[in-house]
Parts: C-alpha cells; sequence; structure tokens
C-alpha cells in the first residue's frame, strides 16, 4: 500500500483483505461456507495483485472495458456471493454490502466535495438528463455573503448504468454514473438490468447516433 492515504481505495482494500482473516469473516459475510470465502478472497487477492491494477481499472475503465472487468470477477465470484432476488428486486448479501460499505463507498463519494469538482471538469455544470432529454442538471452555488469560501450543490442523481445492487464493485466507477434527473434515476430505471446490447450508454454512444428525425414538409403546408 506505499504511502497511500489511510481513506485510499488502496488503503481500504488492504484493511479488507486483512479484515477476511479474522475468526468471525466466515460466519458474517460467507454463510460459514469455506468455498465461498475462498472465492471472496480470490476476488480481493485479484484486485491486488499487480500493483492494485485490477482496482485501479475498475474506476476509471471505459463502459467495454467494465464488461470485461465483470466477466473477470464473475468468473471468480457468483452471483449469490454478491446478491439475491428480494420482493421483485435484488437485495444484496453480507459480503456485497460489505464492499458497498468499506471499499467502493458510493454515499462518502456522492457526498464529497471530489464529486462535485470532478463534476464540474468535465462539464456537468448545466446539462439536460440524458435519460429524458427533458428535465435539466446542475451544479449550483448556494453560497451566500457571509460565507468564506465557495459552496455548491450537485442538484442531480448518479445513476448506475450497471446496477451497484448487482454490480457493487461499479459503485464508483466514473463511466458507470450517469448524471440524470431524480425522476428518471429512481422512478423510472431503479434496479432494471442495463447493458451495452439493450441499451444506449450515454458515455458511449448518443441519442443522435441511433435515432434520426425527418419532418414531411407536406405536413407543415397543409
Amino acid at each position: 500500500g506505499g504511502d497511500f492515504n489511510h481513506f485510499s481505495l488502496i488503503k481500504k482494500l488492504d484493511r479488507l483483505i486483512d479484515k477476511t482473516n479474522e475468526v468471525n469473516f466466515i460466519y458474517e459475510y460467507s454463510d460459514g461456507n469455506t468455498k465461498t470465502i475462498q472465492r471472496q478472497k480470490s476476488f480481493l487477492d485479484f484486485l491486488f495483485q499487480d500493483d492494485y491494477s485490477k482496482l485501479k481499472k475498475l474506476i476509471i475503465s471505459r463502459p467495454e472495458e467494465l464488461v470485461i472487468l465483470k466477466s473477470e470477477i464473475m468468473n471468480i465470484l457468483t452471483q449469490a456471493d454478491l446478491f439475491y432476488d428480494y420482493q421483485g428486486g435484488f437485495k444484496q448479501t453480507a459480503f456485497g454490502n460489505l464492499l458497498i460499505e468499506e471499499l467502493f463507498n458510493y454515499k462518502n463519494f456522492r457526498g464529497s466535495s471530489f464529486c462535485r469538482e470532478l463534476m464540474i471538469n468535465v462539464g456537468f455544470e448545466n446539462v439536460t438528463c440524458p435519460y429524458c432529454n427533458d428535465n435539466s442538471v446542475r451544479i449550483t452555488n448556494i453560497s451566500s455573503d457571509d460565507d468564506e469560501d465557495t459552496i455548491l450543490r450537485a442538484y442531480f442523481d448518479l445513476d448506475h448504468f450497471f446496477s451497484k445492487s448487482q454490480n457493487p464493485f461499479f459503485a464508483i466507477s466514473f463511466y458507470n454514473l450517469i448524471p440524470s434527473c431524480h425522476d428518471c434515476n429512481s422512478l423510472e430505471k431503479s434496479d432494471l438490468i442495463f447493458n451495452l446490447e439493450t441499451h444506449i450508454h450515454p458515455y458511449s454512444k448518443s441519442f443522435n447516433e441511433n435515432y434520426t428525425f425527418k419532418i414531411n414538409p407536406d405536413s407543415i403546408i397543409h
């Protein structure tokens, strides 16, 4: 782990690997199953190997590369290691939830100033939701005259194109986070299964690349 920050992903992974060696881990996160805990350890070792190269790729890879990474991961883990069907949707296992809380912590990332600054740097200060092309998503200055520092608030949801309930390892992958309106993210998409074969990924293709509109001049004249 070198001299990385205590809160860095690399340090978090190191601590999680150490945690798998604790006596109670197998009972709390592996259902007491030795084969399950071996798969979990193999997955974390997969992220650790080659100077954490796969961990880094999970964060910065483009959508097509994320699909390849998922294939590699699911050759190590099983779906049952991460989630199960629950009331018409999906619910994470204790291990899946552990990945979200202690390694790929989306909640902390979403509430950080780094997240807002990142979205500003890539040009999301005032754009339209890529799903509905109707509602705006924007970053607004909410500072008052008394504030010494600029305070910004991101007025948009970050949709996980590949749902984080089924893919906790993609919870903070940049190209899996789509700035969108609340209606599309929470009411329309929710935990629906999206993939590159069935849906347009906003970072890979634009709507205009797939559809064109033509106006019949006769309808205007009449």
